[in-house]
Formats: C-alpha cells, sequence, structure tokens
C-alpha cells in the first residue's frame, strides 16, 4: 500500500514538473516572439525613417 502510495506521489511529482517545463517554454517562445517583433517594427521603421530622408 504504500509503494502504491509513494509511485502516485512520484507521478504527481513528474507531471508538475512537466507542467512547469511546458511552461517555461512557452514563456521563452513568447519571449522569443516578442523580441522578433520588435526587430522586425524598428527595422520596419528605421527603413521609413531612411526612405523619408531621401
Amino acid at each position: 500500500m504504500r509503494k502504491a502510495k509513494r509511485q502516485r506521489q512520484m507521478f504527481y511529482l513528474c507531471a508538475k514538473a512537466k507542467r512547469q517545463q511546458q511552461m517555461f517554454y512557452l514563456c521563452a517562445k513568447a519571449k522569443r516572439q516578442q523580441q522578433m517583433f520588435y526587430l522586425c517594427e524598428s527595422e520596419a521603421s528605421a527603413t521609413n525613417v531612411l526612405s523619408v530622408r531621401k
């Protein structure tokens, strides 16, 4: 009986760790996408500034 309880606890811990890892991945992915958005925006605005100055 104790073994089954321990296995359930281990399963819960593993599932929790997996969820946390997925959340970390999602946050990292969102951060990369946000950085890419800013890079594209700044590149576009730099291009617009250069074309206006000509």
